[in-house]
């Protein structure tokens, strides 16, 4: 199935190119190496289906075009692109359309996409059955706005992020443990890693992806 989503979603980029250019995160990470699905988007999908089968609802925040979310949704995920860039939430849109159409019509039932900021606008979403998702964000934030943020992630199952790229660069280790250790005050437990990596062969900048569960709520 991957080879299929992945196979589709860079033929939908390079349609898509041809009306000019693209988010420079497409433009720069993907359709230079051919990627129509990230080997990011790839491990965090097979983690996902290994852990929890297509049992829990996958929110992704800063979905972008939705690939992951629409690779799992692919295998019977119910998933939720969240994303608050217009001209990226209307491509995210046509690429879950062309995928119903090209690879599986339930697509579009099991991939709901969500306009909004998160958690300001999302947070209805956000329930004990749900894993909340942040594989690579930056955007700038006010103390009050960094706050609920990290309390929103309380009411979820767990969560899937980025060490170096939760919301703001982390560049130095410190930062990262500063990180991991609020989240784990909130009830989350130690992170588990996904995937790490330590170069940029593949198009992304060094970072580790950790899945932390919530105490407070069954993880296993």
């Amino acid at each position: 199935m991957f080879y299929e989503v992945d196979s589709q979603m860079l033929s939908f980029m390079k349609k898509e190119r041809l009306g000019g250019p693209l988010y420079q995160w497409y433009e720069t990470r993907f359709l230079p190496l051919d990627y129509g699905v990230s080997p990011i988007d790839r491990v965090i999908s097979r983690f996902v289906l290994e852990r929890f089968g297509t049992d829990k609802r996958i929110i992704e925040v800063g979905a972008g075009f939705g690939q992951c979310c629409i690779l799992l949704s692919a295998h019977g995920v119910e998933t939720v692109p969240i994303e608050v860039g217009t001209a990226n939430f209307e491509t995210l849109g046509r690429a879950i359309e062309l995928a119903a159409e090209k690879i599986d019509g339930a697509i579009a039932e099991r991939c709901s996409p969500f306009y909004g900021e998160y958690p300001a606008d999302a947070l209805h979403l956000v329930d004990d059955d749900s894993i909340l998702m942040f594989p690579s964000l930056t955007w700038t934030m006010t103390e009050e706005e960094e706050n609920r943020l990290y309390d929103s992630l309380r009411l979820a199952k767990g969560v899937i992020l980025g060490k170096r790229m939760f919301f703001k660069l982390r560049d130095e280790e410190g930062e990262r443990e500063e990180m991991i250790e609020r989240i784990m005050d909130l009830g989350f437990g130690e992170p588990e890693t996904i995937m790490g990596w330590d170069d940029w062969n593949f198009g992304f900048a060094p970072d580790s992806l950790v899945f932390m569960g919530n105490q407070g709520i069954n993880s296993t």
